[in-house]
């Protein structure tokens, strides 16, 4: 569509437009509009609007166009006409498998000492265009990958088309070069100054998917920190429970070592002949309840006879013979202060 200038003399201003730098214009007019909206519902200035873009931040491939001279007058002449050809770079890299060329219109000097002034650079950010693959017979999505891509064709169309006009006008001089090289962004930085090299770093923004995936993965994290919180706080509790239960067996034992190291520990004289009579027990009836409970019916020998015996079979309070290890039980303090012949009784 021609864009008619309104001043004199009339003429198409839509004459240099291409495919790519349609493109641009109309993604520009959406940013801009969307800024707008944004200021008249009062979420962001006027001053948004008039933000100066990073444009290494859109791209990751770049064409450097580098123009170089012998002197400061020769590159005025030539830093001119190799800007006015840059139109037709553009129009040969649109040919090949390149869906977008955006040119950045400002110039850049050398960063070599004494060049400064004899040697420029402009960057052309790129985007190539993705090759669809062909769905798998698993019924798998197709996938985008990008093209391989041979520059030297475009890049010599153009390197020649300028030095044949600078020669055909009588403008070429001694010295004067235009090279043209792909780059990635993170090789940018040796044609950027210090003070704009900031710009190569992009902010990753999260994607819908990653971010679920994050979501996911926290969630995932909080349920497995729960689950081993329950599960040291239930071994805590049955470890508790455990306790009350072991502290009588540990003192069963206890008591069973006691009487096992008493007995063995005993003098010869205490220790019950080999005669049948170890297992008769005495007349005299003894119960656990005599030796350590006194009854107001009972009198004093019948409440001093849990540890007596005749001098024929020692039989300790339990009613059983001495010499065989009885079972553990708890004992109170009146039977454990009892001696019979010597041998405390356990």
């Amino acid at each position: 569509m021609p864009i008619i200038t309104p001043a004199y003399p009339s003429q198409n201003s839509t004459f240099n437009v291409t495919p790519s730098t349609r493109d641009v214009m109309k993604r520009e007019f959406e940013q801009s509009l969307a800024v707008c909206e944004e200021v008249w519902a009062g979420r962001a200035g006027w001053e948004k609007l008039f933000e100066t873009p990073n444009f290494f931040a859109k791209y990751k491939h770049f064409i450097v166009l580098q123009a170089s001279s012998a002197s400061e007058e020769d590159q005025l002449e030539w830093y001119g006409l190799v800007e006015s050809k840059v139109r037709h770079l553009v129009g040969y890299l649109e040919k090949e498998a390149i869906d977008l060329v955006h040119v950045w219109p400002k110039t850049y000097p050398s960063l070599e000492a004494g060049r400064e002034k004899t040697c420029c650079y402009w960057f052309l950010g790129l985007v190539i265009r993705q090759q669809q693959q062909q769905a798998s017979a698993g019924g798998e999505a197709p996938v985008q990958q990008p093209q391989s891509l041979d520059l030297t064709t475009p890049i010599k169309k153009f390197t020649e088309l300028v030095m044949g006009t600078a020669i055909t006008i009588k403008r070429w001089k001694e010295g004067m070069k235009v090279e043209a090289d792909y780059r990635k962004r993170k090789q940018l930085a040796q044609y950027l100054p210090p003070s704009e090299r900031h710009k190569l770093r992009t902010e990753r923004r999260s994607t819908p998917a990653a971010a679920a995936n994050a979501a996911a993965n926290a969630a995932s994290a909080a349920n497995a920190t729960a689950g081993n919180s329950q599960q040291q706080t239930g071994g805590a509790a049955d470890a508790s429970e455990a306790a009350p239960a072991a502290a009588p067996t540990a003192a069963a034992a206890a008591a069973t070592d006691a009487a096992a190291a008493g007995e063995n520990s005993a003098p010869p004289s205490a220790t019950a002949p080999a005669s049948n009579t170890t297992a008769t027990a005495p007349t005299t009836p003894t119960t656990p309840s005599a030796a350590g409970k006194r009854r107001p019916s009972d009198n004093d020998d019948a409440s001093n006879g849990g540890g007596g015996g005749s001098g024929g079979g020692q039989v300790d309070g339990s009613g059983e013979a001495a010499g065989e290890q009885p079972p553990p039980m708890k004992r109170s303090n009146t039977a454990d202060s009892e001696m019979s012949n010597g041998v405390q009784v356990s």
